[in-house]
């Protein structure tokens, strides 16, 4: 599970990033042509959502970076991803911010599962560490 967190939040920050730097540049274009008060604050207000998805897809890339050796630090940093994408939704146009904030909830609950599987696995690692220790002090014993 941790590694399909991994591979598939780092495509979708791809995306992420890609989407958030073409909506702020627009709304910053928008913002600067535009002739009436109204139309330049719905350009900033699109320039700032697009700055709020920038955050989030650089949260993911650190909280994919934490996903396989600490999964509870990955699943934070991806539950702080979510709130600036719903934030970011909340506060501006760029409405794709509620599916990413969304997604960045999916992130959280795989890596909620990691943190289990990491569990059974450093559990099933101390048994064979210690039946392998047990066979050692027994072949020692026979010696």
């Amino acid at each position: 599970m941790r590694i399909a967190n991994l591979i598939i939040t780092l495509i979708v920050s791809i995306f992420l990033t890609i989407q958030s730097f073409a909506v702020m540049a627009a709304g910053s274009l928008s913002e600067s042509f535009s002739e009436s008060a109204s139309e330049k604050a719905q350009g900033e207000s699109l320039s700032g959502g697009g700055a709020c998805g920038i955050v989030a897809a650089i949260l993911w890339v650190v909280a994919a970076a934490f996903v396989m050796a600490k999964p509870k630090v990955s699943m934070w940093v991806f539950a702080v991803a979510g709130v600036f994408c719903f934030l970011g939704a909340a506060a501006s146009e760029f409405s794709d911010l509620w599916i990413y904030g969304g997604i960045s909830a999916a992130f959280f609950a795989m890596a909620r599962a990691g943190v289990k599987e990491k569990a059974k696995a450093e559990e099933r690692d101390q048994v064979r560490y210690q039946a392998d220790l047990a066979l050692a002090a027994q072949a020692l014993n026979k010696q």
